[in-house]
């Protein structure tokens, strides 16, 4: 009987989990400071890749890791990152001009990555692998040589 009686709470209270989450993870990975400048909310590139993974975050020590949850898109001069659906809130579309990303490749333990940082004083930095980097130069244009 007593679980009848938490039955309607279970779901409002795992809802407002998950939005909290999600509202720490914005702040963490410093998504809302690239938003504050790079907000998006045109349609997607037609050169788009879906399920793509990338670290970002304020600190190249702790990013936050985007395992297979982004849509990584380039076209028109500029890269167009956005979360998959259930990671959308508190995380909206980006669209950052490639002429005002620097790119550094870093070598790592496993893997090489690539850095990208974009030119506002955000101090967000962006992780994600050499040839999705290449890729996005392909379709966008060359990121700056800053």
């Amino acid at each position: 009987m007593e679980v009848l009686l938490w039955a309607p709470i279970f779901p409002a209270a795992f809802i407002g989990l998950w939005a909290f989450v999600m509202f720490l993870l914005s702040r963490v990975s410093g998504w809302n400071q690239l938003a504050r400048y790079y907000a998006y909310d045109g349609p997607a590139p037609q050169t788009l890749r879906r399920g793509q993974s990338a670290s970002i975050g304020l600190s190249t020590w702790f990013p936050v890791r985007y395992r297979a949850t982004l849509n990584v898109g380039a076209g028109d001069g500029a890269l167009y990152l956005r979360p998959m659906v259930l990671f959308r809130l508190f995380q909206p579309a980006l669209s950052i001009p490639v002429s005002e990303i620097s790119r550094e490749e870093r070598p790592g333990v496993i893997l090489r990555l690539a850095s990208l940082r974009a030119e506002k004083e955000t101090g967000v930095v962006i992780l994600i692998r050499p040839a999705l980097a290449d890729w996005v130069e392909a379709q966008a244009g060359p990121f700056s040589s800053r």
